[in-house]
């Protein structure tokens, strides 16, 4: 019985924890953003953004550094979801309702790498308050 509940045991500790509600709403708004970049919507990205987003960048200059940035690295060939992490404080920022989302996506151009998407949550909704591909 002891061997039994010690395998339950590291078989828990081995398996990684299953994301929680909020956690999958946060992803699947990461999500849906990603899809109109990939689309090469850059205006209409930058208009579902958050405030701050919004107040960090204009919307032409969103355009110009996002376009110039998916030309480098190439058309998506694929991503999968990684991680989401809740937390309440950001550096330089507000306390509030974050959530820091990544992917594991594979460019044409400069394969393999990690995208980072910050979302803040208001009045119930996720918005993207950042973007970032390492």
């Amino acid at each position: 019985m002891k061997l039994g509940v010690l395998a339950v045991l590291a078989l828990l500790w081995t398996v990684p924890a299953l994301a929680g509600p909020v956690e999958d709403e946060a992803a699947a708004a990461a999500k849906t953003w990603l899809a109109v970049v990939d689309a090469k919507n850059y205006p209409e990205s930058w208009k579902d953004a958050a405030e701050l987003f919004q107040q960090g960048v204009s919307e032409a200059r969103w355009d110009g550094m996002v376009q110039d940035i998916r030309n480098k690295v190439g058309a998506v060939k694929s991503r999968e979801f990684q991680t989401a992490e809740l937390t309440k404080t950001l550096p330089s920022m507000p306390d509030g309702d974050y959530a820091i989302v990544s992917f594991q996506t594979d460019f044409e151009t400069k394969g393999a790498s990690t995208e980072v998407i910050t979302l803040v949550r208001k009045h119930g909704k996720w918005k993207v308050g950042g973007y970032y591909i390492n």
